[in-house]
């Protein structure tokens, strides 16, 4: 028993220190070995302690050498052997036989633990209801925080497209490696070249902007425009994701086209002139919406066109889709930057006060 629980944390520490920024040596081994030893010394002793906790995601370009540091823990690129990582399911939505998603950038963050343990038994972990809080936070961070902060950071022509994949614990008193795994539709319009210097400032700002300001009000905010950059596939999709966070960032009703369209331009433009003309725009495009979302368009959504302001051209669903999922965006940045007296408020509120000149 000795012996095999020495190997426990000795294969903990390799499974450290090969997803470290070093790699694998006999120094990394030895160090995290080293420090497991005092770590497992005092969970025995009943202290709850952080351990490891690794999140892989798809559609994170890092070059060698780059890393991100976020309030959850730092991103790097994968340095790992193949066979450590954990199998990340097959995307869904395509019809990609056999074909399963990538992890390319990893995010080493820690989690809470601790053990029971006493003369009669063996050390046992907590029942579900304990550990629940620490669950649903280090979902939250991994599904939702930190997908919106590379979204945000990235958002223009070529943004970032975070799929997280798996999560994996790495605790040193128990046997092998366990790992949970997320099936998402697999967004293959994936950002090809590395990120720049510029990128990663970005990154760790909005890192903390979202840290810093997350909030029930806006969290399905967030999850609509994460769900519409990363995993949506079919243009209307993005549309219909698009135009949901609107209404759940400055929605109103009565009358929800025009509120909404209206809030949503005082929030984004400051001269009259100016939020007049997008106000109608946004009109235009919440119109696109319900001809989506009600079935007028008919099977080939690809052939429909919309004219978003007088005199100008009618465009087509994928340029209404990108232009509505930008706004939804900007919105949320420009609340979370410069108008965190709104974030505690609900839609309603916020349309009511940004309308009311506020």
């Amino acid at each position: 028993m000795p012996t095999r629980f020495l190997l426990r944390f000795i294969s903990a520490a390799a499974t450290e220190a090969s997803f470290s920024s070093e790699g694998l040596t006999a120094d990394t081994l030895r160090d995290a070995a080293l420090a497991n030893l005092a770590l497992v010394r005092r969970a025995i002793a009943g202290e709850s302690v952080n351990v490891v906790s690794l999140v892989g995601y798809g559609g994170v370009s890092l070059a060698a050498g780059q890393t991100v540091q976020t309030p959850w823990g730092q991103i790097r690129p994968i340095s790992a052997p193949g066979w450590l990582l954990p199998e990340s399911p097959t995307p869904v939505g395509f019809g990609l036989a056999g074909v399963r998603a990538q992890a390319t950038a990893v995010l080493v963050a820690t989690s809470r633990e601790r053990l029971s343990v006493s003369h009669e038994r063996q050390p046992t972990m907590p029942s579900l209801e304990e550990i629940m809080p620490e669950v649903e936070r280090s979902q939250r961070i991994a599904l939702e925080l930190v997908p919106l902060s590379l979204i945000l950071a990235t958002a223009g022509d070529d943004p970032l497209r975070p799929v997280p994949l798996w999560q994996m614990p790495v605790m040193p008193w128990t046997a092998g490696r366990s790992w949970s795994s997320w099936t998402f539709p697999y967004n293959l319009r994936q950002r090809v070249r590395p990120l720049e210097p510029s990128d990663l400032a970005d990154i760790e700002l909005w890192a903390k902007l979202v840290d810093d300001h997350q909030h029930d009000e806006l969290a399905f905010v967030g999850r609509r425009i994460v769900s519409a950059t990363s995993t949506r596939s079919a243009l209307d999709d993005v549309l219909v994701d698009a135009v949901i966070a609107w209404e759940n960032l400055v929605g109103g009703a009565p009358e929800t086209t025009f509120r909404t369209s209206a809030a949503m331009a005082c929030l984004l433009e400051q001269e009259p002139a100016s939020r007049i003309t997008l106000q109608r725009r946004l009109a235009a495009i919440y119109g696109a919406r319900s001809d989506v979302v009600h079935g007028r368009l008919g099977r080939d959504m690809g052939q429909w066109k919309w004219r978003l302001a007088k005199g100008t051209e009618k465009v087509g669903l994928d340029t209404v889709a990108n232009e509505a999922l930008d706004v939804a965006v900007r919105g949320l940045k420009t609340i979370m930057a410069t108008r965190s007296d709104l974030i505690a408020l609900n839609a309603a509120g916020r349309c009511e006060r940004l309308l009311m000149g506020a």
